[in-house]
């Protein structure tokens, strides 16, 4: 402060020098200022030594509290993953022919799901086909097997089995196959017509509906009974 000074004031009196009178009082001045920053020096290292005081606790503080969230987190286990099918489910798309192929034919590797509620399966449903509630019961292919059967009264389908669904319009079978594949099924079909296109294709083809037969075997129990 005191050479900054110094400097300043040996270039003003150079300027000065030849004309001014106020040299004496100007030595005055700078050696009054020098004064008054050596004994403001001081208390500028006081104040430094201050704010580096306060600062060193908060750093401390700072550092501690970054420990605890590093502690914090290696304690903290990590997330588990979700569980990923072991590979894409195969799934076929069935058609009227072909589940009438299947109905004539039986395969025991295949199984035909009605999804609809129990009172739409018995107004009607493709022969051989077992019913499976979607709405109603949509974990059921994700119970055990003790559980399955004591609820439908049937063995629960094997994993080894091709699942065919169908609903009434193919919305509810669509949405089964999904289902049935995050339960680990990897051989799906889909009747996309479903039970409408059924329905019509055997009225077209002069074919008495399970509801109607239903009935005639009602009715042929009955005059037995008689």
């Amino acid at each position: 402060m005191l050479r900054q000074t110094s400097t300043s004031f040996l270039s003003f009196s150079a300027r000065r020098i030849a004309t001014s009178t106020q040299l004496p009082r100007l030595a005055a001045s700078l050696i009054t200022r020098s004064q008054v920053s050596k004994q403001q020096q001081p208390l500028n290292t006081l104040r430094f030594n201050s704010t580096k005081a306060t600062s060193e606790p908060a750093a401390a503080t700072a550092t501690e509290s970054t420990a605890t969230a590093t502690e914090t987190t290696a304690e903290t286990p990590a997330p588990e993953e979700p569980l990923t099918r072991s590979k894409a489910p195969v799934i076929t798309e069935y058609t009227y022919e072909t589940i009438k192929s299947l109905v004539s034919h039986p395969d025991a590797s295949k199984i035909l799901i009605d999804v609809r509620e129990p009172s739409e399966y018995l107004e009607g449903h493709i022969p051989t086909a077992i019913n499976i509630p979607y709405k109603s019961t949509p974990g059921a292919l994700d119970l055990t097997p003790e559980e399955f059967e004591e609820i439908f009264k049937f063995a629960k389908p094997s994993k080894d089995s091709e699942l065919i669904f169908y609903c009434q319009a193919g919305v509810r079978s669509n949405a089964s196959v999904e289902l049935a594949s995050m339960f680990g099924y990897e051989k799906l079909g889909n009747y996309v017509g479903s039970y409408a296109d059924w329905a019509l294709n055997q009225e077209k083809e002069g074919v008495v509906s399970t509801k109607e037969e239903a009935l005639k075997e009602e009715e042929a129990e009955a005059k037995k009974a008689e």
